[in-house]
């Protein structure tokens, strides 16, 4: 039920920030892998073929999939091999901590609303702003 609705967040969200949404499903697989505190994937060649084996693609398949995540900031690489995943999409804190990450949606308007975090370079304490977007 959980990853139902996951998807169908996924789907939302993605169609709205015009990420192809046959990114989804990898997107889901690298989820289920990453670190829960680091928000860390290691994609190498085992984890690749049993993303492979799960999509039923080849492994050059799941190697172009894993490049357009990167093109569309679902992760970005780290090292070799290693990659983050954007916590703007995906978020392993606390239940506050993933509240204050989340987008907020009119779709009456067209506009959502993020929290965005700002480090104040004089006191550097670390300041909340809402940040509203517009899509055209």
């Amino acid at each position: 039920m959980i990853l139902i609705k996951v998807s169908k967040y996924l789907n939302t969200i993605f169609a709205y920030n015009n990420i192809p949404l046959n990114l989804v499903h990898i997107s889901l697989l690298i989820v289920q892998e990453m670190e829960v505190n680091t928000n860390r994937i290691y994609l190498l060649k085992p984890i690749k073929e049993e993303f492979a084996k799960i999509l039923n693609v080849s492994l050059d398949r799941v190697n172009k999939l894993i490049k357009e995540c990167q093109k569309y900031n679902i992760i970005r690489s780290t090292a070799r091999g290693i990659y983050e995943v954007n916590s703007y999409l995906f978020s392993t804190g606390s239940i506050v901590e993933t509240r204050n990450l989340q987008a907020h949606f009119d779709f009456d308007n067209d506009l959502y609303t993020v929290n965005a975090e700002q480090i104040n370079l004089i006191t550097g304490q670390v300041v909340r702003k809402k940040v509203m977007n517009k899509k055209k």
